[in-house]
C-alpha cells in the first residue's frame, strides 16, 4: 500500500564574508552596499568604521592653506592680512594683503614656496625668507646743475669681468698708429664693435673674448645676486659727459638700448651696481628725468606649480601683458628665483609652448616627471636637462575644468577627477575607477593619497563635501562623512585635513595620529574623537530571482569592543525600515551574533548602524525558495 507523500521544503544558506564596499548602481553584488557613512576598508575583507580623527588646531580666523614636510605651515587671514605660520610661529616677512586667493605651498628641499604670493621660507632657518622676484626702479634722474656734473644718474661703463673699466684710447674703423702695449682699440669697422688690446709681445691687436658693461647707480642691485637673470628697461637716450652732456653716437645708442631685454645674466652684483655681458664703445650716462630704469628678476604667473628633480615646474594659459600664452615653465635647477636664465648649460631654466587647445586643469609629479593636464590632454615632460627635455602629449580624458585639486598620487599611481568620473593613470592611458559611483557631477573635488588609499572630498551644489575613499589595493570604495573640507596635506603616513564650518577653521589628523612633532594649538590639543557613529545600507537583495523568498533567518556576526553598539533594521519590498535588534560590546573584545527573521518578500534591504569600534565578520541568510506568485 502506497501513501501519498509531500515534497520537503528546502532551506538554502548564503553567507557573505568579504565586503566589497560602496556600489551606488541599481544592480550590485550582495557583498556591496548602496550607501554608508564613516565606513572604511582598513580591516578588509571585514567591514568596519573609519579610525577616529585627531583635532590638532582650531581657529576663528580663516585658514587658507596647510602643508607639512619639514615643518607644518598654515596661512591664516587676520584682518586685512594673510599671515603665515611655521609650527605655530608667525613669519611676519611673509604676510600679504591678498586675502582672497587660495594658497598653494610647494616644497623644494628645505624651502617652502608660496603661490600666488611668490614668497619662500627656509623651514630650517626662518630668517631665510622673502620674495622670489625683485624689482628695482630708478627714477628722478638728472645730470647737471649750474654747469657741473651731478650725481643722480645711471652710469654705463665698459668693463672687464672683475669690474675694471676698459678705456679705449681709440674708437675708429682703422687701428691707431704707434700703439703701446696694453692700449685698447674699439674697432668699429664691422657691424658690431670689437674691443681689441695691443699685445706688445706679438705686435698685434688681440680681440677680447668677452666684454662687460658695469651699470652703476645707488640701489640698482638691491635684492639681486650673481647669476640672476633679469629684465632691464629704461636705458634710453644715453649721454656723454665732456664738461657738459652731449648725445652719443648712433652706434653707442644702439649698444645701450640693446640692453633693454629679458634674460640678462648678472655676472657680478652689489647694491650699487650690476655687471652684464655686452659691448660698449665708451662710458655714458642715463639722465633722462622722464624715464625710469627698471631691473627686475621676474617670476611668471602660473596656474599650477609642482616640484620635480630640484626644479619648480609651472604652466600658464591665458593673456599675460597683452599676449596670449600657452606655456610650460621650469626654474633653474636648484634656484626657484630664476625662471629666465639661459646660459646653454644643464641647469638652465626651460620653457615650451604647448600646441593643445584649452586651459590647463591640473599638474602633478609622476614617475619623476612633471605632468600637466588639460580637460582632453595629458602632457608629460621627460628628460634630465633642457637639452634633453621632451614633451609627450596624450589625447585622452584629462582633469576636469576646476578640479585641479583632485590630482594626487597613491601607491605609485596617479589619480584625478575627469569629466566623466575618477581615473587612475599609470603612464599610458587612464582607466576609469568610478563605475560604482552613481553621482560623478561635483562642484569641487579635493584629493590626496596616503598609503594605498585616496581621499576625495567631493563638493555638492549646496556647498557640502562628502568624503569618498578609494582603496587602491583592493579596488573598493567607501564613504565617510560630510565635511566642509578646504584642503588635504600628507606627511609620510599621516594625512592632514583642513575644514571650515560656522566660521571655525580646523586642522585634523585624518589617520588619528596625535604624536605629531608639530605643536599647533594650546594645551587642550590634540583632541582625539571618541566613538564614531557609522552605518551601511545593503543593496536590494532578491532582484536576481523572480521567485518569492521567505527569509527564515538573517545572522550578522561582528566583533565589538567595549562600549560599542550595533543595531540592525530591515526594509521589505520598499517599506519603512523596522528595527530587528541590537547588541552591545562588553568588557574586552567579543564576537557577537544578531539573528532575526525579516519575513517573506520579493526583495529586501538591511541596514547596520552603530557607534564605536565594530568589525563585521559575516552576514548569513537562510531562506526558503517560493513560487513566482506573490
Amino acid at each position: 500500500m502506497y501513501k501519498p507523500s509531500r515534497n520537503s521544503v528546502k532551506e538554502y544558506t548564503d553567507t557573505v564574508s568579504q565586503f566589497r564596499g560602496l556600489n551606488e548602481r541599481a544592480r550590485a553584488d550582495e557583498s556591496e552596499f548602496s550607501d554608508m557613512i564613516n565606513m572604511s576598508s582598513e580591516h578588509f575583507p571585514l567591514m568596519a568604521p573609519r579610525n577616529c580623527r585627531a583635532k590638532l588646531l582650531e581657529s576663528k580666523n580663516k585658514i587658507t592653506a596647510i602643508t607639512n614636510k619639514e615643518a607644518f605651515i598654515h596661512c591664516e587671514v587676520l584682518g586685512a592680512y594673510n599671515r603665515f605660520y611655521i609650527n605655530g610661529k608667525e613669519i611676519t616677512a611673509l604676510s600679504s594683503t591678498n586675502t582672497k586667493d587660495e594658497r598653494k605651498i610647494v616644497g623644494m628641499g628645505a624651502y617652502e614656496v608660496i603661490f600666488p604670493d611668490k614668497k619662500y621660507v627656509n623651514t630650517l632657518d626662518y630668517t631665510d625668507c622673502g620674495s622670489l622676484g625683485q624689482k628695482n626702479v630708478i627714477t628722478g634722474l638728472h645730470g647737471v646743475k649750474e654747469g657741473f656734473e651731478y650725481g643722480n644718474r645711471v652710469i654705463l661703463t665698459p668693463s672687464t669681468l672683475d669690474g675694471t673699466e676698459i678705456k679705449a684710447s681709440t674708437v675708429s674703423e682703422t687701428p691707431p698708429e704707434n700703439p703701446k702695449s696694453g692700449d685698447v682699440w674699439a674697432d668699429t669697422s664691422g657691424d658690431t664693435t670689437s674691443i681689441k688690446k695691443w699685445d706688445g709681445g706679438t705686435s698685434q691687436w688681440v680681440a677680447m673674448s668677452t666684454t662687460y658693461i658695469k651699470i652703476t647707480r645707488t640701489d640698482i642691485g638691491v635684492g639681486l645676486k650673481k647669476w640672476d637673470a633679469v629684465s632691464i628697461s629704461g636705458l634710453i637716450n644715453p649721454q656723454n659727459w665732456n664738461g657738459k652732456y652731449e648725445d652719443v653716437t648712433a652706434r653707442v645708442k644702439k649698444q645701450v638700448e640693446a640692453l633693454n631685454t629679458d634674460g640678462v645674466i648678472l655676472y657680478d652684483v652689489a647694491p650699487g651696481y650690476i655687471l652684464v655681458a655686452g659691448i660698449l664703445d665708451k662710458k655714458c650716462h642715463i639722465i633722462d628725468e622722464n624715464t625710469a630704469v627698471v631691473v627686475e628678476r621676474k617670476v611668471p604667473n602660473m596656474d599650477f606649480v609642482v616640484e620635480c628633480n630640484n626644479r619648480l615646474w609651472g604652466c600658464k594659459y591665458g593673456e599675460v601683458n597683452g599676449k596670449v600664452v600657452n606655456e610650460i615653465y621650469c626654474c633653474r635647477q636648484g634656484d626657484f628665483k630664476n625662471w629666465y636664465a639661459y646660459l646653454g648649460v644643464s641647469t638652465d631654466s626651460y620653457a615650451v609652448t604647448v600646441g593643445s587647445e584649452g586651459r590647463f586643469t591640473g599638474a602633478a609629479v609622476f614617475n619623476k616627471c612633471p605632468v600637466f593636464f588639460k580637460q582632453n590632454y595629458i602632457h608629460q615632460i621627460y628628460g634630465s636637462s633642457p637639452s634633453s627635455f621632451q614633451m609627450v602629449t596624450t589625447n585622452c580624458e584629462g582633469v576636469e575644468n576646476g578640479q585641479g585639486d583632485s590630482v594626487c598620487v597613491a601607491d605609485n599611481v596617479l589619480y584625478y577627477k575627469g569629466p566623466t568620473g575618477f581615473f587612475a593613470f599609470s603612464g599610458t592611458l587612464p582607466q576609469k575607477i568610478s563605475r560604482n559611483l552613481k553621482n560623478i557631477r561635483f562642484t569641487k573635488v579635493i584629493g590626496e593619497g596616503v598609503g594605498d588609499k585616496v581621499y576625495w572630498a567631493c563638493g555638492e551644489t549646496d556647498g557640502s563635501k562628502m568624503i569618498y575613499v578609494y582603496d587602491t589595493y583592493n579596488g573598493v570604495w567607501h564613504k565617510e562623512d560630510i565635511l566642509p573640507v578646504k584642503a588635504f596635506s600628507r606627511d609620510g603616513h599621516i594625512l592632514y585635513m583642513l575644514t571650515e564650518e560656522n566660521g571655525i577653521s580646523t586642522v585634523w589628523s585624518v589617520t588619528g595620529e596625535t604624536d605629531t612633532s608639530f605643536k599647533l594649538g594650546d594645551e587642550t590639543f590634540p583632541q582625539l574623537e571618541q566613538q564614531v557613529p557609522w552605518g551601511a545600507e545593503s543593496v536590494d537583495i532578491g532582484y536576481g530571482d523572480s521567485n518569492m523568498k521567505y527569509i527564515s533567518s538573517l545572522t550578522i556576526r561582528a566583533i565589538l569592543s567595549e562600549g560599542a553598539k550595533m543595531a540592525v533594521s530591515v526594509s521589505c519590498d520598499g517599506e519603512d525600515f523596522v528595527t530587528m535588534g541590537e547588541i552591545f560590546g562588553e568588557e574586552g573584545v567579543h564576537t557577537r551574533a544578531l539573528s532575526f527573521s525579516p519575513g517573506r518578500c520579493e526583495r529586501f534591504r538591511y541596514r547596520i548602524e552603530g557607534v564605536g569600534d565594530v568589525k563585521i565578520i559575516s552576514v548569513k541568510k537562510k531562506f526558503i525558495q517560493g513560487s513566482d506568485r506573490p
